[in-house]
């Protein structure tokens, strides 16, 4: 059987902003309307495919409430990947999403990749999408921003299928690169001495 490669991705942001309905959404392609908060953190795998590789894409949420942001360290250092959310309702989520981006910077995290995630599409938006996107290139030109309903089934799955296809290139790259460095198995030819001396003329 096809062992995984595991890839740790921790989201982020201010509460109710649906980052629990994302990940229901992709893990079990469902919704709940009416959700409990997060309390700490809560585990969600989930395995893919891409390119004919099984990939096990390790989902810590992190709950939204000012009084667990300490804790959510613990997830984020060694992650892979950041799912940073805010909901387009409400601009205060913004501003704490823009927290989570300056704290991710002053951590020094060369190693991972932040998304962040325009969550509720499906209503009507008082977050200009122009200044996330500005907001965004000014921080890290290599942020991609992805609008996302939960609810509607809008950008949940090309998101993490986006996700797996950087896990699978990567995985690719290295394969290569451990290839290329293997040395060149020269066949017909010693490097005895011993075997010169006893052959023939």
């Amino acid at each position: 059987m096809q062992k995984p490669i595991q890839s740790k991705i921790v989201t982020l942001g201010d509460y109710a902003v649906g980052k629990s309905s994302l990940i229901q959404r992709f893990t079990k392609n469902d919704f709940t309307e009416v959700r409990t908060q997060t309390l700490g953190a809560e585990f969600s795998p989930k395995q893919i495919i891409r390119d004919g590789r099984l990939i096990e894409l390790q989902i810590w949420d992190t709950a939204g409430q000012e009084v667990y942001r300490s804790i959510a360290k613990l997830y984020y250092m060694d992650a892979n990947f950041a799912i940073i959310v805010y909901d387009v309702t409400r601009p205060k989520s913004f501003e704490v999403l823009k927290f989570w981006l300056e704290k991710l910077n002053e951590e020094g995290l060369p190693d991972i990749t932040k998304f962040i995630i325009a969550n509720k599409i499906d209503l009507e938006s008082k977050v200009p999408l122009e200044e996330v996107q500005q907001y965004a290139y000014i921080c890290d030109p290599n942020i991609k921003v992805f609008e996302t309903s939960c609810k509607q089934n809008i950008g949940v799955f090309e998101l993490f299928n986006h996700i797996g296809d950087l896990v699978n290139e990567k995985e690719r790259l290295k394969q290569q690169q451990t290839k290329d460095q293997r040395p060149a198995i020269k066949i017909g030819v010693s490097d005895n001495k011993n075997d010169t001396e006893k052959s023939c003329c």
